[in-house]
């Protein structure tokens, strides 16, 4: 990625757990995330926190989520939003 290319002093910590669902739709093992990614971009520095979570099936990701707040890392930067104008 691009991206990368301009964040400095990447870091990622983490807790995981895992736990199995017995019935229903999700059925399976699972593994979840509570997390920081830290980095410096632009000279300012960011911790984003995030959650994810990922159904594994034959030792392999069968189907996983990622939750973070997007907008916090544009108001860093300067980013505003700005309701639609009334129609």
């Amino acid at each position: 990625m691009q991206i990368n290319k301009t964040r400095t002093n990447q870091k990622v910590s983490f807790l995981n757990t895992t736990f199995r669902v017995k019935t229903g739709r999700t059925q399976g093992d699972w593994v979840s995330l509570w997390g920081d990614y830290n980095f410096t971009e632009k000279g300012k520095d960011i911790s984003l926190p995030f959650q994810f979570t990922a159904r594994v099936t034959d030792g392999k990701i069968a189907d996983s989520r990622i939750y973070y707040d997007r907008l916090y890392p544009l108001q860093i930067f300067g980013y505003k939003v700005t309701a639609p104008e009334n129609q």
